[in-house]
C-alpha cells in the first residue's frame, strides 16, 4: 500500500480488533461498521458470515477463505459477488483432492494419517450441513488416497 501512497498515520488508518469468544467478534463487527470504516477485511469465511450480519452497509474483504463463499451464501459468485462481500478462497471442494495430493502425498510421500484443526468461534457460523458435506468430501478424497483424516476442533489454541 505503501507504494500507492497510502501510509499509516498519514493518510490511512487501521483499526484492529482480535476476540476470543462469537460475542465479541460481533461486538466489534458491530462497532466497525458504525465507526463507518471504508472496508473490513476478515482473514476467514466465518469471519466474512459474522461481519456481514454485523456491518451490513460496510464493504467487506474475505481474505483466503478456506470454504467455498458461493455455497456458504456470502456471494453469488467470485466473479460477480455483488452485494457488500468479495474476497478470495484457496479452497473450493472440487479442487480438495488435488490439494491433498499435491500438498501432502508428494511432498511427504509416506504419509498416512492427516489432522484437521479448526476453532469453532468462526466455524460456528457456517451451517451444519455445509460443514458436514465438506467433511465428508474431505472423508471421502482422503481414503482414497489411502489417508485416514481426523477432524479436531477447539475453543482455543490451548485446547487441541
Amino acid at each position: 500500500m505503501r507504494g500507492r501512497g497510502w501510509v499509516e498515520s498519514k493518510n490511512l488508518v487501521i483499526e484492529r480488533r482480535y476476540a476470543e469468544s462469537a460475542d465479541q467478534l460481533h461486538a466489534f463487527a458491530a462497532e466497525l461498521g458504525r465507526l463507518k470504516v471504508d472496508a473490513l477485511v476478515v482473514f476467514s469465511a466465518g469471519m466474512g458470515a459474522i461481519a456481514q450480519g454485523e456491518a451490513k452497509d460496510t464493504p467487506i474483504v474475505i481474505h483466503s477463505a478456506g470454504l467455498d463463499l458461493v455455497r456458504m451464501g456470502l456471494i453469488a459468485s467470485l466473479a460477480r459477488p455483488g452485494g457488500n462481500v468479495t474476497g478470495s478462497q484457496d479452497l473450493q471442494s472440487d479442487t480438495f483432492g488435488k490439494r491433498l495430493q499435491q500438498l501432502l502425498k508428494e511432498l511427504v510421500p509416506n504419509v498416512s494419517r492427516i489432522a484437521s484443526l479448526s476453532e469453532v468461534v468462526t466455524t460456528d457460523t457456517i451451517s451444519g450441513e455445509l460443514r458436514a458435506r465438506d467433511g465428508q468430501l474431505a472423508t471421502d478424497t482422503a481414503r482414497a488416497l489411502g489417508l485416514e483424516l481426523h477432524f479436531f476442533r477447539g475453543r482455543d489454541p490451548m485446547t487441541f
